[in-house]
């Protein structure tokens, strides 16, 4: 048996987070995240292990009702369908800091060069050198 239905079997027998963190060896902070999840939304989405992705409006429209209706992050993750309260911490603070659009998906990968550097191995060092007037050795 795994250690989340474990702590789903403790969580149902009425055990708080800190006995089932001890029982298990488990970090407490990790347990009050299973705990929330729990009492949220059941056993079931405790013991599921797919990542989701959520869309820009479910994200800010949650970080909206914890910001400015003032509802528990817990409550919250009941009424989204949130499967862990850190998305919902994660999302309150760049939406309180920058507005909606903080929420938006950010580009991946490194940034593309704008222009094109040469190498000072390659041929294109000695042609720079001979356009600005350098020097270069024969």
């Amino acid at each position: 048996m795994g250690i989340r239905p474990e702590a789903a079997r403790y969580f149902e027998m009425g055990y708080a987070e800190k006995a089932v963190s001890t029982l298990l060896a488990v970090p407490k902070s990790a347990v009050k995240k299973w705990l929330y999840t729990y009492r949220a939304l059941g056993r079931e989405a405790l013991l599921a292990a797919k990542h989701r992705a959520y869309s820009h409006e479910l994200k800010v429209e949650a970080a909206r009702a914890v910001l400015e209706r003032r509802m528990p992050k817990p409550e919250a993750m009941k009424a989204y369908g949130l499967k862990s309260i850190t998305q919902v911490t994660t999302w309150c603070r760049p939406c309180r800091e920058g507005g909606p659009d903080a929420l938006l998906p950010k580009p991946k990968g490194r940034p593309r060069k704008t222009e094109a550097t040469f190498s000072s191995r390659g041929r294109g060092w000695k042609r720079a050198c001979a356009s600005s007037n350098w020097r270069t050795r024969p």
